[in-house]
């Protein structure tokens, strides 16, 4: 139960950081903020991965 949970949150936090990538107009994001979404996203993912071998070995 608690890997699921963690899946959930890892897909939550990937989908907001490509909101903020993905923002256009009057609420475009700064390249900064960019940049530290796509550093959460790749970290998320890692995260994510290593979420899924430690369950996998139970």
């Amino acid at each position: 139960m608690l890997p699921d949970i963690g899946f959930m949150i890892g897909l939550y936090i990937i989908t907001r950081m490509l909101s903020f990538i993905t923002r256009k107009g009057q609420s475009e994001e700064h390249v900064g903020v960019k940049i530290w979404a796509v550093i959460t996203i790749l970290i998320t993912v890692i995260c994510l991965f290593d979420l899924y071998i430690g369950g996998s070995k139970s």
